[in-house]
């Protein structure tokens, strides 16, 4: 909860949507926001791993965040959200995974009205990161692109 600095104002309680509360990071992130009073909610494929948060009062929404319609109406509400793309790479398309996970992310986050976001990732500062933060320097780079191609004039 964020308590106002005028007395007599209300209290504004903020959504905290947690990307990736079942893995080691995100579920103590959400463990600790839970356990300090925030409303919290998260997001996940198996209910089951999320039971323990629920008992503290956490929000749960079961799906999946490749489906990018399903992610915008999970994060409708939220104020603030710490995202953490689910990584398993001992699969054969690891990097493509990565890339379309971190696609669908970045396009629920701009088709929401999240005021703050914390993202997690290995390799933040490489524009060929996986995950969100590699979509996002390929989104970047393309909205770079459209602006130049549409600056150009004929001479």
């Amino acid at each position: 909860m964020v308590e106002m600095l005028d007395a007599g104002q209300r209290r504004d309680i903020i959504v905290i949507t947690i990307i990736g509360a079942s893995g080691h990071v995100g579920g103590k992130v959400a463990q600790e926001l839970v356990e300090s009073g925030h409303r919290v909610r998260v997001l996940g494929r198996d209910a089951g791993a999320l039971d323990h948060l629920v008992e503290h009062g956490a929000d749960v929404r079961i799906g999946d965040i490749a489906d990018t319609t399903w992610l915008t109406a999970a994060l409708e509400g939220s104020d603030a959200v710490f995202a953490i793309v689910p990584s398993n790479p001992f699969t054969g398309q690891y990097s493509d995974d990565q890339d379309r996970l971190g696609e669908s992310v970045c396009a629920a986050l701009k088709n929401s009205e999240v005021r703050s976001v914390a993202l997690s990732s290995l390799g933040a500062d490489r524009p060929d990161a996986p995950g969100v933060i590699g979509a996002l320097h390929l989104s970047t780079w393309r909205s770079r692109l459209r602006a130049t191609s549409s600056c150009r004039t004929r001479t």
